[in-house]
């Protein structure tokens, strides 16, 4: 199957939903099928799949600091603020 394939490209537009849960029925649907008729797209999904399980377990999740929130509130309020006068 070329890389210009439609069922190609649409498997690369589905693929971070899948792998990030956000696909709905019919997108695992033809994400399922597709990698059952595409090696090259089975593959594809594969590579991610590793990178992100290697992403999920070796980067350190860190806490936001407690002022984070406060902090970007207080900006978005001043923009607003500012680009109202």
């Amino acid at each position: 199957m070329s890389s210009q394939d439609p069922n190609r490209l649409l498997f690369k537009e589905i693929l971070p939903l899948v792998l990030d849960g956000e696909a709905d029925e019919n997108q695992r649907a033809f994400f399922h099928k597709q990698i059952g008729d595409c090696p090259n797209c089975r593959q594809l999904y594969e590579q991610e799949n590793a990178i992100k399980q290697v992403i999920k377990t070796r980067v350190a999740r860190q806490q936001p600091p407690r002022d984070l929130l406060p902090t970007i509130q207080q900006q978005i309020q001043y923009h607003f603020s500012v680009s109202k006068t």
